[in-house]
């Protein structure tokens, strides 16, 4: 289902002296399938467009169309609740029950869904993120915090959202754990194409994860395309104080010493690899 973002704008305390407006005039429109990225300074009202397209805030201007469900300042309630899955920053910190299936099988239960459904969905969630069924009687508290963040998004992809939010999913991970984690969004992705809502400060993620990229400034859109057209003009870069991904970095640094150019395009390391092998057999042909 395509979301539509229209000419919302979000205003906190309205009408107190400490009315404070976080979105203005903002429009986007983010097709079913893809992995759209939010990015921006803090302060720049991610937050609140979370909050926004999750459901738990209503727009104070415009409206927010999720499939053919409408919501405006007005509406009572908001029908696509229940088709967005959030996973906030540091999701192990709401993790709560005495076992790893009792957690992830907590939203189910509160969906009203069949005990053996609810057991179907729990083996299936934890098969997606990649947990061992040992671990479903353990607490998930004895657990290692990259198995925690993986309990965490089980519960969630266990009451089968359309959306899923992301909310710096990588967050107070090491290398190794925001590496395998990477890899498990690409592989939810590709496995069950929801639409992942990937809200980031890391630009080596947006790189390699999303198809269409939003920057946020003072609750206005600054930025809404594709990561090439975002990393490959260095001056818009400059402008919005953002670095390019480590890749790109690299390719430039190898640009300033070979010729012709390595695409700037290329977000992978095993994409330059590809890229740096073919020019050499070509090279050796010649």
């Amino acid at each position: 289902m395509d979301i539509h973002v229209n000419d919302i704008s979000y205003v906190y305390q309205k009408g107190t002296p400490f009315e404070e407006e976080a979105l203005s005039n903002l429009s986007l429109s983010i097709q079913h399938g893809i992995i759209q990225a939010i990015i921006g300074k803090t302060g720049s009202g991610k937050s609140t467009l979370i909050g926004l397209l999750s459901g738990l805030l209503r727009p104070s201007k415009g409206s927010i169309t999720v499939g053919e469900d409408k919501v405006t300042a007005t509406t009572k309630k908001i029908p696509f609740r229940s088709k967005v899955g959030v996973v906030f920053q540091y999701p192990e910190h709401q993790l709560f029950a005495e076992t790893v299936y009792k957690d992830i099988s907590y939203g189910p239960t509160n969906q009203g869904i069949p005990a053996e459904e609810i057991k179907n969905r729990v083996y299936h969630a934890i098969d997606l993120v990649g947990l061992d069924e040992s671990l479903l009687e353990k607490s998930p508290f004895s657990l290692s915090g990259g198995q925690m963040r993986r309990v965490a998004l089980a519960g969630v992809l266990a009451m089968e959202p359309s959306i899923l939010i992301l909310d710096e999913p990588t967050a107070g991970l090491d290398r190794i754990g925001s590496e395998q984690l990477l890899s498990l969004i690409h592989h939810l992705h590709q496995q069950k194409q929801v639409t992942i809502i990937l809200v980031t400060h890391q630009m080596d993620e947006v790189a390699r994860l999303a198809g269409q990229v939003l920057v946020l400034e003072k609750g206005q859109a600054v930025f809404n395309g594709s990561p090439v057209e975002l990393f490959s003009e260095r001056s818009r870069l400059d402008k919005l104080g953002m670095e390019p991904p480590s890749l790109t970095k690299l390719i430039d640094r190898l640009n300033e010493r070979i010729h012709p150019p390595i695409p700037t395009s290329l977000f992978e390391l095993d994409q330059l690899v590809a890229h740096l092998e073919l020019r050499r057999k070509v090279g050796n042909n010649e």
